[in-house]
């Protein structure tokens, strides 16, 4: 759910189906690498693992691979799941402002 919401909020920013096609090019890369199991954190700027934490797939794949690799247990990866939780909930609600948004432009463009 978080993925979908994050894709509905970013909706607002582009115009053609094409743009989204090249963003997902150009981001897709340094999706990778955010998450630490490609390139260490530790070799990382932190202002770049403060923005990846707002990524979903950051807090789903350190999850995963405690889980998985380390045999943690759901109370050992509860950041992970309550981080992923908060940007669920914060990416509805940025949706819900976009679609709203998009909504009102449509309906004044329907009037003139």
């Amino acid at each position: 759910f978080t993925v979908s919401f994050l894709a509905q909020a970013l909706v607002y920013f582009y115009l053609n189906r094409e743009n989204s096609l090249l963003m997902l090019v150009v981001t897709s890369l340094p999706m990778i690498f955010f998450p630490g199991f490609v390139w260490p954190k530790e070799a990382m700027h932190p202002l770049l693992i403060a923005f990846s934490s707002l990524i979903p797939s950051t807090n789903a794949i350190e999850g995963l691979i405690r889980v998985n690799i380390f045999g943690a247990n759901l109370y050992q990866v509860k950041w992970n799941l309550l981080n992923i939780l908060f940007l669920c909930v914060l990416y509805f609600i940025l949706a819900c402002i976009v679609i709203n948004k998009l909504n009102e432009s449509a309906t004044k463009e329907e009037c003139e």
